[in-house]
């Protein structure tokens, strides 16, 4: 399920910085869940709001098993199919159409359905952005490309710092000027990634702050990212390209996504923020039967996130990797004799 909370950026943010550049009293937070659709499946990654605020949309199994895009208002209670072969999607600024990869082709549709039509060529996906005149997007590696929102040949919009190690530039989101975009480049030192602001005119891009996800932008002007296992809030000039004050915690991340710099969330420009909610990622320690897989007892150990258990030659101990966050993970031995680490 995904978690929809109403203006919870404006209300945490507004609630720790009052006085920045005259941010509105918070009004209430409101949150609420958005299950599964009774006859589909929604997947993971998928969920983008409208930029009013308006629908949810999403990527997911239809009535008749096909694989289309969702569409749910937050004060409906079921989802509208629209007839398109959906894939990872974005939304038009104005928020009267959608973008979306499929079958090797960047494609767009009216959000009441209708023709699809094929924007340009694009074999692999790691996320797309669409602004005043072009649509920024990215393949697995290299540089973003730009192409005219009405179609045609894509051409690379930044370029990869060799110096840096740079080997692919990632899931762009257009700033409110349509013009300037956010992006994050790979590799990083570690799990966190460099976000840089770029533009459509290729000029060379500003070092905005480090990451775990790609950030989006909510106004009245804060970028949304993870760090560590919470979703946070930062204060952020779009003039200056410069980030301000301490990130705030404002909820819960979940997991990280297998596509290394996916964001895990969406915002519209009215204040809502969707989010996929976090599952319980700790796991138990247990002897389990080699041929069948079936598990014989359970140690008494205190659940953990724990991954990767090697166990000693001698069968006395077990070397572990136990994650602190998602940043940082240790290496821990269990004593299997008095199970004490």
């Amino acid at each position: 399920p995904w978690t929809v909370a109403a203006l919870a950026a404006l209300a945490a943010a507004a609630a720790f910085l009052p006085a920045l550049r005259g941010t509105p009293e918070p009004r209430e937070l409101v949150r609420f869940t958005v299950g599964q659709p009774p006859a589909g499946r929604m997947f993971a990654g998928g969920a983008q709001l409208s930029p009013d605020g308006a629908p949810l949309a999403c990527s997911g199994r239809v009535d008749d098993g096909a694989f289309g895009i969702l569409l749910r208002a937050l004060d409906a209670h079921e989802f509208r199919p629209i007839p398109a072969p959906g894939g990872p999607l974005f939304w038009a600024p104005e928020g009267t159409s959608l973008g979306f990869f499929g079958d090797g082709k960047l494609r767009a549709v009216s959000r009441r359905g209708g023709e699809v039509r094929s924007v340009c060529d694009a074999p692999s996906n790691r996320g797309a952005s669409w602004g005043t005149e072009f649509i920024v997007f990215a393949g697995a590696q290299g540089p973003l490309y730009k192409v005219p929102v009405g179609g045609g040949t894509p051409e690379p919009v930044t370029a990869l710092d060799e110096g840096r190690g740079e080997t692919a530039h990632r899931f762009p989101h257009f700033l409110p000027d349509g013009e300037t975009f956010l992006y994050v480049a790979l590799p990083g030192k570690g799990r966190l990634l460099t976000v840089f602001a770029g533009h459509v005119d290729g000029r060379a891009p500003t070092a905005v702050t480090t990451a775990l996800t790609s950030p989006v932008y909510s106004e009245p002007g804060y970028l949304l990212y993870q760090r560590g296992r919470k979703i946070v809030a930062q204060a952020f000039d779009t003039k200056t390209l410069t980030v301000s004050g301490e990130p705030i915690a404002i909820e819960d991340a979940p997991e990280l996504s297998e596509g290394v710099g996916t964001p895990g969330l969406s915002a519209s420009r009215t204040g809502h923020i969707v989010f996929r909610t976090p599952d319980d990622s700790r796991t138990r320690l247990a002897w389990l039967d080699g041929t069948t897989g079936e598990e014989l007892e359970a140690l008494d150990v205190e659940p953990d996130e724990y991954d990767s258990p090697a166990l000693s030659p001698d069968g006395r101990h077990v070397a572990l990797v136990r994650e602190a966050s998602p940043e940082e993970a240790d290496i821990w031995v269990l004593e299997l004799e008095r199970l004490v680490m």
